[in-house]
């Protein structure tokens, strides 16, 4: 997590939001106010594709969002009311900026304000893109119709004894956040939209993937044998390898991007060290593995299994031992976790993924992140992982160990 706080440059929020509008195909911006249209505009000009939400009323200039709104990669929707308040920056599927600030130019520039940054493997970044996935699909989309009504209203504020909001809402009608957007984390169906972006996000981790789990079965040698543990589950130990002994901090990001025979070359290279290096935790990978497969053999199996016994098998993923560090040692979590978490909607979520092969195994993962199945304890990381441990459609482990030891190698872009 950074703190931003516009006292100076490096720390002004403005600074945070071009430095993170980098490498990024998408920026979701939910923003009560709004007057940064040059910022924004800036920003498109990279090529990147922009939503934007604000409310209408003081504190959103019609101008600015006339300067925006007919931008081919721009697109604004809107509420009205005073309901509508949050200050959120996403960044592609990599990071998000939430806090005081607001899209206008004192916002971002030169008022006291607060602003934190939520990571990707943050649980709480799958929160924030679903509640604005949320935001998106409800809020009313801008038209010229409309911003000429509003500019109407701000040129001639016809009545003093109701507030410029009222007025806009008065005259255009009202649109306010539903509630359950704000209160509801159990949302009956994930937004669509972001459950495609979702889906061709993952693809591009699968074609780098690929490249490498092909690279490594023609190698044709194995740091453990074929019956104890899956050739999948051992490259993850692979990318374990990696990050614990040839990349430190976010080195991994100072590698260049590789292809084709040059690629290939340094991932056997990286290889010829791995299988020939001690790795003593290889053998409790084997262990791990065993109980994973055999307590979530299958749906009847995940049914008869008591929640100190699906802690147990949860805990074999580094990403949901990472979640629940903030919790306390393993056994406080534990505790935590059998008095709060549900156990039915839990098993529900389990046999949805493992099982439910009627849908394609990333729509599975996409509910579970965002839509119907997701619950508390478990993010992004820890799903994709899960269903990494326990599939026979050949599905890979996927946590941000996984992401950074790509880069590393070369086979994908930046990683945050």
């Amino acid at each position: 997590m950074t703190v931003y706080n516009n006292i100076n440059g490096p720390k002004s929020i403005r600074f945070a939001i071009h430095k993170y509008a980098q490498n990024i195909s998408k920026l979701n911006i939910a923003s009560a106010f709004f007057s940064a249209d040059k910022e924004i505009i800036e920003i498109s000009k990279r090529g990147i594709h922009i939503n934007l939400i604000v409310r209408l009323g003081e504190g959103t200039r019609v101008d600015a969002l006339k300067n925006v709104y007919h931008r081919n990669n721009i697109n604004v929707r809107y509420y009205t009311g005073d309901k509508f308040h949050p200050k959120l920056y996403i960044f592609g599927d990599r990071k998000a900026l939430v806090g005081s600030a607001n899209a206008t130019n004192s916002g971002i520039n030169s008022n006291a304000e607060i602003a934190v940054t939520i990571d990707q493997d943050n649980e709480d970044f799958d929160e924030l893109v679903s509640t604005f996935a949320r935001y998106w699909d409800a809020a009313v989309p801008l038209t010229d119709e409309i911003l000429k009504k509003v500019a109407v209203v701000c040129e001639n504020n016809p009545s003093k004894n109701a507030s410029l909001d009222k007025q806009i809402e008065d005259r255009i009608g009202k649109t306010h956040p539903p509630s359950d957007i704000i209160y509801s984390k159990k949302a009956k169906n994930g937004p669509q939209t972001y459950i495609d972006d979702y889906e061709r996000s993952y693809q591009e981790f699968k074609t780098a993937y690929d490249k490498i789990h092909s690279v490594y079965t023609e190698y044709g040698k194995r740091k453990a044998d074929a019956i104890t543990l899956p050739l999948g589950i051992e490259i993850d130990q692979f990318w374990n390898f990696i990050r614990e002994n040839l990349t430190s901090g976010e080195s991994y990001n100072e590698e260049p991007i590789r292809a084709g025979d040059d690629l290939e070359a340094f991932t056997r290279s990286i290889i010829d060290k791995w299988v020939t290096a001690e790795f003593p935790y290889i053998d409790t990978v084997k262990r791990n593995f065993h109980l994973i497969s055999q307590n979530l053999a299958s749906e009847e199996t995940v049914k008869l299994l008591n929640m100190e016994t699906l802690f147990d098998s949860l805990w074999v993923c580094h990403a949901f031992q990472e979640s629940m560090r903030y919790i306390g040692t393993r056994e406080v979590a534990k505790q935590e976790f059998v008095k709060d978490m549900n156990e039915e909607r839990l098993k529900q979520l389990i046999n949805y993924l493992l099982f439910d092969t009627k849908d394609r195994f990333t729509l599975r993962m996409a509910n579970c992140i965002f839509g119907k199945y997701k619950v508390d304890f478990l993010g992004r990381n820890t799903i994709q992982e899960l269903l990494g441990w326990v599939n026979k459609e050949g599905i890979p482990i996927c946590n941000q160990r996984t992401m950074r030891a790509l880069r590393y190698l070369g086979a994908i872009e930046n990683v945050k």
